[in-house]
């Protein structure tokens, strides 16, 4: 067994954790003895009980989002659009009730509160180490996932709202299929490879309790620089900036021609009718879209207005990306309330859900 002797000032996670910030996830604070008490105490509140409430909420619906899907049928190409952002918000929303994660920051006794890690044997900690790092891989696949398919469902309502009579030979279920499919692929290698960002080690504290902790790997370390670069640059741009651009930009052409066609309709009543998709569902995608667009747009400001903050690696700059977190998180869980109150069948399949003897 690799045992390393650690003093209480010397930081577990190495001198680039501050460095590395994914998209859907806060940087790892490792020891905030000398940072403000306050703040300590609100990322206390923020994390052990704010986000399990959101999260716990937002997966009970989700999973009554599954329901009303498989009841609705799966054949339909929103409906698979709709399954796959789902699923990509059950993930995300994991990071919110990691117990594993919650227990290495906040289950220790009083002389180990500033370490990150696990108190237990070798083993087991190893194993907790493993099991956080699979919950986090699928946070973060779940998350950047979950900024794609947006784009998805905007696409997919521009062609019903401006090719109304090619929309069935141009959208079909196996190319809604695939669309789905493509994203997860797009975004499984990064998730994949954030896994190998971390490393684990195995130490005695100065009070002599062994503690199993997540450390930068000796892989990140070297290559620091151009990993920070490629996620800050590269991920963070096509999983915020990119995505609420083309929501944004396509649902406005989407509100133009909706309310150009309906004055159409107003003024030749008797020209003649064409099948066109319904307007519920345009409504229905149209609003999911718009959230995503307005909430990640909100997150990706407030994460340029504290660059400095982030620079300067305080506990307050911690506090306040656990804050932007959650406005993520409420993203992840309000599609349901989305589909119940806009959509009547969604409404119906729900109530039959629950009231079905």
């Amino acid at each position: 067994m690799n045992i390393e002797n650690l003093t209480a000032t010397e930081n577990i996670s190495g001198s680039w954790a501050a460095f590395i910030n994914f998209t859907f996830n806060t940087v790892t604070v490792n020891t905030i003895a000398e940072e403000s008490r306050n703040d300590d105490t609100r990322l206390r509140i923020i994390q052990l009980y704010v986000q399990p409430i959101v999260g716990i909420s937002g997966m009970v619906a989700n999973i009554l989002t599954f329901g009303m899907l498989i009841k609705s049928g799966l054949k339909k190409p929103s409906n698979i659009i709709i399954f796959g952002l789902t699923l990509a918000d059950c993930f995300l929303l994991i990071s919110s009730i990691n117990v594993v994660e919650l227990t290495a920051r906040f289950l220790h006794s009083k002389e180990t509160a500033n370490y990150f890690g696990w108190e237990c044997s070798e083993n087991l900690a190893r194993f907790l180490f493993i099991l956080n790092r699979v919950l986090t891989t699928l946070h973060y696949w779940g998350g950047f996932a979950g900024t794609s398919l947006p784009v998805i469902i905007t696409v997919e309502r521009f062609i019903a709202v401006f090719f109304p009579i090619k929309f069935a030979s141009i959208v079909t279920s196996k190319r809604a299929f695939l669309a789905v499919v493509s994203v997860w692929l797009f975004w499984g290698p990064w998730a994949c490879f954030s896994a190998f960002l971390r490393d684990f080690r195995f130490t005695v504290l100065p009070n002599g309790q062994f503690i199993g902790y997540e450390k930068n790997s000796d892989f990140f370390i070297r290559n620091a620089v151009l990993i920070v670069n490629l996620n800050r640059y590269v991920f963070n741009f096509l999983s915020s900036i990119v995505p609420v651009s083309i929501v944004t930009f396509g649902c406005i052409l989407i509100g133009v021609r909706v309310k150009y066609s309906y004055l159409q309709r107003q003024l030749i009543s008797s020209a003649k009718k064409t099948k066109r998709p319904s307007l519920k569902t345009t409504r229905t995608l149209v609003a999911i879209a718009l959230i995503f667009a307005t909430i990640h747009g909100t997150y990706f400001i407030m994460t340029c207005a504290m660059v400095d903050q982030y620079l300067n690696h305080t506990t307050f700059s911690v506090v306040f990306d656990e804050i932007k977190l959650i406005l993520v998180y409420v993203c992840g869980s309000c599609n349901f309330f989305v589909y119940v109150l806009i959509n009547k069948k969604f409404r119906n399949i729900l109530m039959n859900i629950f009231c079905k003897r």
